[in-house]
């Protein structure tokens, strides 16, 4: 669990203008390695997950239980709930022995940030530098870029919008500050004061 101020700090944010905060529910993350003409890779992969990597660059795919993230040609993330992670993994291993393929638990790698409301482009616009104007980056997408300094991947979870942004976890305080200071000029001042 992350320190406050950033799991309190969302609620000094109007929900119409913007609202960010760490996720709390843990889920169970898979970072999947194959090749994407593999038939047998797919097969396991949509049988175990419910949906096929998306083959697509800078898409997300939903799957029975959590979205298949593209992170490259040949790689994904995949969120599951917290405690099927470990036997997801078993399976996706089992299923793809003796091929060039990889299946591996990295829940503990990220924190994700949620980020919503009317003015949570333009947040994000202040230290990434993706175009995520509603033309470019529409639900279902998603982008590995940078926050600052930080190594992150971007996903627009809903269009009205909603993004999660996945964080290593060793940097999450750092790519908080950032979102947290971006926010700064459409903060709402809580009631009662100023």
């Amino acid at each position: 669990m992350l320190d406050a101020p950033y799991t309190q700090a969302a609620a000094f944010f109007t929900e119409d203008r913007v609202a960010g905060a760490w996720e709390t529910v843990p889920t169970g993350k898979i970072l999947l390695r194959g090749d994407p003409a593999d038939r047998l890779f797919h097969r396991v992969v949509t049988q175990t997950l419910g949906a096929e990597p998306p083959t697509e660059p800078n898409r997300v795919r939903a799957g029975r239980s959590g979205p298949i993230v593209w992170f490259g040609p040949d790689e994904w993330l995949a969120e599951v709930p917290d405690g099927d992670c470990r036997r997801r993994v078993e399976e996706l291993q089992r299923g793809l022995a003796g091929t060039h393929a990889a299946a591996v638990d990295v829940s503990d790698y990220h924190a994700v940030f949620r980020l919503s409301g009317a003015r949570a482009r333009d947040v994000l616009a202040k230290t990434c530098p993706l175009d995520l104007r509603p033309g470019s980056f529409g639900p279902g997408h998603c982008a590995r870029s940078r926050l600052g300094q930080a190594s992150i991947c971007v996903i627009l979870a809903d269009p009205s919008p909603v993004f999660r942004i996945f964080v290593p976890r060793s940097i999450a305080d750092y790519a908080g500050q950032l979102l947290f200071k971006g926010m700064e000029e459409f903060v709402a001042a809580p009631a009662g004061r100023g």
